[in-house]
């Protein structure tokens, strides 16, 4: 047995109007909400009907793109629940059964852990169950709502809905309602052989897979209506909004929305990530893009939410905001985090959140952290490195490394007396190097009692470096 799921006005749903709103494609309405189906107008409708009839009539472009990826991010949400999902067009999915029965032993339920997740989204659906795919599909689509595990009693109400309700194209329902043929029931009834005579294949194949005679699942090779729904390896949601919006504090609760979603994802894949990356559209200007990093990978909502809020401070709108878009690409696993009051990954995650911070209100190229490299000569053994990388040095290297000063200097003349305590060390360039360096370095005490970093160079002038701590 096959469950179908219709979601007739799903684009509509997902806005949460409460006034009258309909979705128009080539100046018909395709969609319409309940307040407007109060206010008389039906989908098939012309736009000018339907503004007479509503004053107050909200308008949408209707985009089955948009509409699909809704539908997939619902399948998503499904695919805790079962396993093999059907994607049915743009506004609905079929799902399996046999393949659950030891999860659920009847259909209704399965049926009422879906329910769970459709709520979430969605406040009205029709649904439908057969023994095949397209029998389904067009229970669903009639609004039967019948949930049952019986191929007889799906067929019996199957084959009385009208042979309208076919997803057969309109040269087909002609023809059919020129032989007299009213009821699905009464098409089924005609024999095979001059169903063969009067119509192509394409609409035979299509009775056939309708009364379920294939004996396997088999999606049709012809075009992509039917297919199976595969996880995405990469998260994207689409948010469009009821109502521009041209200042950049009052995005806050849809890119909080957006990260709520993303950190459900995170949780479900057992991944964290680095990166969002938010897209702006406007109706006119290029789509302005806004990334958001984290010094760590991270998956909990919070710090996501602590870092979005900080940056979004220093964002300045092309023009007015129509829809955001967060999509995250880049993933690492989510390793086992010791929740222990008293490790000392506490103590380094409040670091890294600390860092995160800092460089979402100061920038990438004022927040950095000193690398040390394989360099002798002390301007080169240092870089300025991005606090989005970590680095980290060996024991060994540590236990070998010659003794530096912790607060490096530019050389300055030596001005004071110092006592030399340590040295020389000699420290030279390579021949390949432009510029040639010969000095012979000391570990020297000053009269404050500071331990000073100095050297003299090959023209015997004394200079001071650096301190120690």
């Amino acid at each position: 047995m096959f469950l179908a799921v219709h979601f007739c006005d799903l684009q509509l749903q997902c806005r949460a109007l409460t006034e009258p709103a309909i979705l128009v494609c080539k100046d018909k309405v395709v969609q319409s909400n309940p307040p407007a189906q109060q206010a008389g107008i039906k989908p098939g409708m012309g736009l000018a009907s339907a503004a007479a009839l509503c004053n107050t009539l909200a308008v949408f472009a209707y985009d089955e793109q948009l509409e699909r990826q809704l539908l997939q991010q619902i399948a998503q949400h499904c695919y805790q629940r079962t396993g093999d999902i059907i994607l049915c067009g743009s506004d609905c999915l079929i799902f399996a059964t046999h393949s659950m029965r030891m999860l659920y032993p009847d259909i209704e339920q399965l049926f009422e852990a879906l329910q769970g997740v459709f709520r979430q989204w969605l406040q009205h659906y029709r649904y439908g169950c057969a023994p095949s795919i397209e029998a389904a599909e067009v229970l669903a689509r009639a609004g039967t709502e019948m949930i049952t595990d019986s191929p007889a009693t799906a067929q019996h109400r199957l084959e009385q809905l009208p042979v309208s309700a076919l997803r057969i194209s309109s040269q087909y329902h002609h023809q059919l309602a020129r032989l007299g043929l009213g009821t699905i029931g009464q098409l089924l009834a005609l024999p095979k052989a001059e169903l063969r005579q009067r119509f192509p294949y394409e609409l035979l194949d299509y009775i056939t897979r309708l009364q379920g005679q294939l004996g396997h699942v088999r999606l049709p090779k012809k075009g992509r209506y039917y297919r199976f729904y595969q996880p995405s390896q990469y998260f994207q949601r689409l948010q469009e909004l009821n109502f521009e919006i041209d200042e950049s504090a009052r995005l806050l609760p849809v890119m909080t929305t957006l990260c709520e979603h993303l950190c459900v994802y995170l949780r479900q894949m057992q991944l964290h990530t680095q990166k969002l990356q938010f897209s702006f559209y406007f109706r006119e200007l290029p789509t302005q893009l806004f990334a958001v990093h984290s010094v760590a990978p991270q998956g909990q909502l919070v710090p996501w939410l602590t870092l979005v809020q900080v940056k979004l401070e220093t964002l300045s709108l092309d023009a007015p905001v129509i829809a955001v878009q967060l999509t995250c690409e880049q993933f690492s696993d989510a390793l086992g985090e010791s929740q222990n009051l008293f490790d000392k990954r506490q103590q380094g995650l409040a670091k890294q959140q600390l860092l995160g911070v800092l460089h979402a209100r100061l920038g990438a190229q004022h927040c950095y952290h000193l690398h040390c490299t394989n360099a002798h000569i002390p301007e080169y053994t240092q870089v300025k490195e991005s606090p989005l990388h970590s680095y980290s040095i060996s024991s060994s290297s540590k236990k070998t490394a010659p003794l530096r000063p912790n607060f490096l200097l530019e050389p300055q003349v030596l001005s004071e007396q110092v006592c030399l305590l340590r040295g020389p060390e000699r420290i030279q360039s390579h021949w390949w190097q432009q510029q040639l360096i010969e000095r012979d370095y000391y570990i020297g005490e000053n009269a404050q009692g500071q331990l000073c970093w100095l050297f003299k160079d090959k023209h015997q002038g004394w200079f001071v470096q650096g301190y120690f701590a």
